[in-house]
């Protein structure tokens, strides 16, 4: 079974809600703002996460909101950072299966 990383279902969720999702291979936080709130933590979105240790943050202090969104600009800029769309979750499904098709042997 796969670990806790994110799944390729919660992300296609959070992409038909209108969310705007990036991704990078460098950064392990996970890190969201919304108008009144920011979260940053280390869980991943996926069932199996509720089983991890992982700590997560949420607050609605209006600095650390504002800092949280700063932080997402400035990192939207880096070539690394890839904006998650149709094809990055297909692509995420094909490594997910071929995962488990390899630890099933």
């Amino acid at each position: 079974m796969p670990g806790p990383a994110t799944s390729p279902a919660a992300l296609a969720y959070y992409l038909g809600k209108g969310v705007r999702v990036l991704s990078s291979p460098t950064l392990h936080a996970k890190v969201i703002a919304t108008n009144r709130r920011a979260v940053v933590g280390s869980a991943n979105a996926s069932e199996n996460s509720t089983f991890a240790d992982d700590a997560v943050i949420i607050t609605d202090d209006p600095e650390v909101v504002a800092s949280v969104r700063k932080f997402i600009d400035r990192i939207d800029g880096i070539d690394e950072i890839t904006e998650v769309d149709q094809v990055f979750i297909d692509n995420a499904n094909r490594k997910a299966h071929r995962f488990v098709r390899t630890c099933a042997r």
